[in-house]
């Protein structure tokens, strides 16, 4: 697969997240453009700190004996 395919889809995954996140913020009572704003930053804040947390896993060494 390649990069530019890769991104598209992880593109697509984040639209959908949010998507799915504002209608959860809607169902809660908030209004439309709030509830798009909270769920963005949902979003975004959690693939910030995951790709931090699989960076940090996978981007350092390890030894195995």
């Amino acid at each position: 697969m390649n990069e530019e395919k890769m991104t598209n889809l992880l593109a697509d995954e984040i639209k959908q997240l949010i998507k799915e996140r504002y209608y959860e913020y809607l169902e809660e009572g908030y209004e439309s453009f709030e509830a798009m704003e909270l769920a963005k930053k949902d979003v975004y804040e959690t693939k910030s700190s995951e790709i931090g947390s699989f960076e940090k896993l996978y981007g350092s060494s390890i030894e195995i004996d």
